[in-house]
C-alpha cells in the first residue's frame, strides 16, 4: 500500500459513516493501525468538521521512531504542498487589497523570466497550474541552471507546477515587502485563528512536532 491509498481509505470511510458523532468505532481504528504499518505512515491525526466545528479527533501512531512519543490530537504536522492553498489564499487576499491583479504577467511584478513563452505567465496561470512551468527544475552537476520556461502555451493546459508557485511567492515579497512567512501570518493564519501553524520554523512547537519520513517511514 502507498501513503496516498492509505489516505484516501482514511478520508473516505468518514464521508459514508454520518453517525459517527463523536468518534469513530475502535474497530476503524485498529484496522487504520494496520494500514498505517503497511503503508507505512508512522503517525497521523485523523478527525471530522461538521457545521464549521471540530465533531471529533483521532490521533494514531507515534511522532518518531526513535522517541517513541505518542502522537496528540496537539501534534504538528509538516504539510508540505498544503502551503500551495495556504499562499492561494493569501494572493487572493492581496487581489483584494489591490496590490495583485491575477491577468498580469509575471513579469510585471518580477521581471527576470527571458523566455517568450514565460513573459506570459500570469498569476491566475499559476494559481490554476496552467503556467506549463516544471513542477521543479533539476540541475546537472557542473551545468549552469536552466531558464524557468513553460513547456506550452501558458493556459492550453493543465501541468503541476512547484516551480510556478515560488515564483508568486517571489511576486508577493515584492508587492508588499514582507517575506512569504509574515505574509502568510498576517494574511492566513491570524484571521483564521491558526494560532500553531507556520512557514518558518518555531523552535518553541519543537516538543509537539512530528519528524518527517520518507517512503519507506525511516527519518
Amino acid at each position: 500500500m502507498h501513503r496516498r491509498e492509505f489516505l484516501q481509505t482514511t478520508a473516505a470511510v468518514p464521508l459514508l459513516a454520518r453517525k459517527w458523532t463523536s468518534a469513530p468505532p475502535a474497530k476503524y481504528l485498529a484496522e487504520l493501525s494496520t494500514l498505517m504499518r503497511a503503508a507505512p505512515v508512522p503517525g497521523a491525526v485523523i478527525g471530522a468538521i461538521g457545521n464549521r466545528d471540530v465533531v471529533w479527533i483521532a490521533p494514531l501512531g507515534i511522532c518518531t521512531p526513535a522517541s517513541g512519543k505518542t502522537v496528540t490530537s496537539t501534534t504538528l504536522f509538516h504539510v508540505a504542498s498544503l502551503t500551495k492553498q495556504v499562499t492561494a489564499y493569501a494572493a487572493f487576499a492581496l487581489r483584494a487589497q489591490g496590490k495583485l491583479d491575477f491577468d498580469r504577467p509575471l513579469v510585471s511584478y518580477v521581471d527576470d523570466l527571458p523566455n517568450e513563452l514565460a513573459r506570459k505567465v500570469t498569476i491566475r496561470h499559476v494559481l490554476s497550474h496552467s503556467s506549463g512551468f516544471p513542477n521543479w527544475r533539476w540541475v546537472e552537476a557542473s551545468k549552469p541552471i536552466p531558464d524557468l520556461a513553460p513547456a506550452f502555451a501558458p493556459g492550453s493546459r493543465y501541468q503541476y507546477s512547484g516551480e510556478g508557485f515560488f515564483y508568486l511567492q517571489r511576486v508577493m515579497e515584492r508587492v508588499t515587502g514582507h517575506g512569504i512567512g509574515q505574509l502568510v501570518h498576517e494574511l492566513v493564519f491570524q484571521p483564521l485563528g491558526m494560532t500553531s501553524s507556520s512557514l518558518v520554523w518555531n523552535p518553541a512547537t519543537l516538543e509537539r512536532t512530528a519528524l518527517p519520513h520518507n517512503r519507506r517511514g525511516e527519518r
